[in-house]
């Protein structure tokens, strides 16, 4: 493993050329803006910010393997996936190991534009979207910053194009120094600025276009190992030492080298969407952890489970675990679920293991007769299971006997008796006295939604499961005034106070279409 020295200039331009690109084992794009405006302002005041991984992958190799593109336009809705870089065998390419994040952010903020949802926005409009690019403030620089208590010396900034035109302030489009001479812009540019103020900014122009073309400032590893098992080892290894990558992201990365028949990044990140348009928010975590559980592996997110095998038996069932996840998640919607009523996503694994190893129908279990018994019982179960939150802090064990229970006992149907006595006397415990239904009864809010839906769904069957369906008050809350109360015959303020506990109880609680 050699070391080398480069610009970022010449970085960027290896990007732009589609000679650095990324290898499939490598998670998408996370940074927010914040992050890639520190990251520059740490360039500028000459702050180390970490070695890179490259692996040179030879000529004769690289249609072996899969690689995808570095994002230029982050998207938050319509691009925030990396394309699949061309397959082109007729020259070497170098893949990024360590430091996708760093590059990608440095390739945005000179390159390209980020847009993110503006707060409160609507998901569905585009105006929600703006693109904004990196600017730096030419004019507003602190130089007798206190850094204990400051953040950023230099100020940069995500800014729209409208944004940069309104402001006060003096901005420069960072991307702007791979084309312009800082001479030729300040006198061209700014000539109703004093001689301090061009002196100041010819300084700061000059700073960042050698920081970016002159100095050799990145500093890389070069891997030259062909063989994908031991490129692996190494990815793991490295990125495993910290907390920014987790055992899911491990996991898909995983699979998304090792699969042959499916592109796994495209087919997992197509069914998180495709599930989340039911109503839910789950994400690739959930995915992962469900592919260990459909298919008998150990549940625990662990490297040593990352292994071929274990990858090659999910890929093996993929369809077949896509099925039953898009039918849990259909089955909850069709009784009113939808994230706002979901406390706890694992307790859906005991239900998509149930799905697979009873091999339902897939098309018609929501809606023949035939299966409308076990779909009650699910639901049932469901509901003890989110009122007597069984799947709260960490689950594996639990699913583990979830999944022991189920696979002994399914064949006449989902066992809720068995998981009923599987777990009688233990913290799981989904039975109810009429003395436990009583505290249940008296303690459940509207604050507390999803504890609520259950406990109403028990008691009221939902009307109609062609719509959607909300939780309101009968007696609106704002009918409830002192003048009122007065006129109610609630005079004393004990008497006045009972009454507004009241209010949110789930005795004073409705659905609404």
């Amino acid at each position: 493993m050699s070391y080398s020295k480069k610009t970022i200039k010449y970085l960027i331009d290896k990007i732009t050329d589609k000679e650095f690109v990324l290898p499939n084992i490598q998670r998408e794009f996370v940074w927010k803006p914040e992050q890639i405006e520190k990251l520059f302002d740490s360039l500028m005041r000459g702050y180390p910010i970490g070695s890179f991984l490259f692996w040179n992958i030879k000529q004769e190799k690289v249609n072996e393997y899969k690689f995808y593109d570095f994002l230029l336009k982050y998207h938050e809705k319509d691009n925030r996936h990396n394309t699949e870089a061309p397959s082109s065998g007729n020259k070497a390419i170098t893949a990024i190991l360590d430091g996708q994040q760093r590059l990608t952010s440095i390739y945005i903020g000179l390159k390209g534009s980020y847009a993110e949802k503006k707060k409160n926005a609507q998901h569905n409009n585009p105006k929600a979207y703006p693109e904004k690019f990196l600017y730096l403030n030419l004019l507003d620089i602190d130089d007798v910053l206190d850094e204990e208590t400051s953040d950023m010396l230099y100020e940069f900034k995500f800014l729209t194009l409208q944004e940069n035109k309104e402001s006060s302030k003096l901005w420069f489009k960072v991307g702007d120094i791979l084309n312009v001479d800082p001479s030729n812009y300040i006198f061209e540019e700014l000539d109703h600025l004093d001689k301090t103020d061009k002196i100041r900014i010819n300084s700061l122009l000059n700073q960042l276009r050698n920081l970016i073309i002159d100095k050799e400032i990145i500093n890389y590893f070069e891997e030259t190992e062909q063989d994908l098992d031991k490129v692996l080892n190494i990815f793991i290894r490295v990125n495993s030492q910290g907390t920014h990558l987790s055992k899911s992201d491990l996991l898909l990365s995983t699979a998304t080298a090792m699969w042959t028949e499916y592109n796994a990044r495209e087919e997992i990140h197509d069914l998180v969407e495709n599930l989340n348009s039911k109503g839910v928010k789950i994400d690739t975590d959930f995915v992962m952890k469900s592919s260990l559980m459909l298919t008998d592996l150990d549940i625990k997110f662990l490297v040593k489970n990352f292994n071929r095998t274990n990858i090659n038996i999910i890929e093996s069932q993929w369809e077949s675990i896509k099925d039953c996840l898009e039918l849990t998640v259909s089955l909850l919607h069709r009784y009113g679920y939808n994230d706002q009523y979901i406390p706890a996503y694992n307790a859906l694994l005991p239900i998509a293991y149930y799905l697979k190893i009873a091999e339902v129908d897939y098309d018609n279990f929501l809606v023949h007769p035939n299966y409308q018994k076990d779909r009650e019982t699910i639901i049932k179960w469901l509901r003890r299971a989110f009122i007597k939150q069984v799947f709260g802090g960490s689950s594996d064990a639990t699913l583990t006997i979830y999944r022991d229970i189920i696979k002994k006992d399914y064949k006449n149907g989902f066992p809720l008796t068995a998981i009923e006595k599987g777990f009688k006397g233990r913290r799981q415990d989904i039975s109810f006295s009429d003395e436990a239904i009583e505290e249940i009864l008296s303690d459940t809010y509207y604050t507390n939604k999803r504890k609520l839906y259950s406990v109403m769904t028990a008691i009221f069957p939902v009307p109609n499961h062609a719509l959607e369906m909300s939780i309101d008050h009968m007696f609106p809350k704002s009918s409830f005034t002192p003048k009122n109360l007065n006129q109610w015959g609630f005079k004393s303020e004990e008497e006045k106070n009972t009454v507004y506990n009241w209010i949110n109880h789930i005795a004073n609680l409705q659905y609404l279409e």
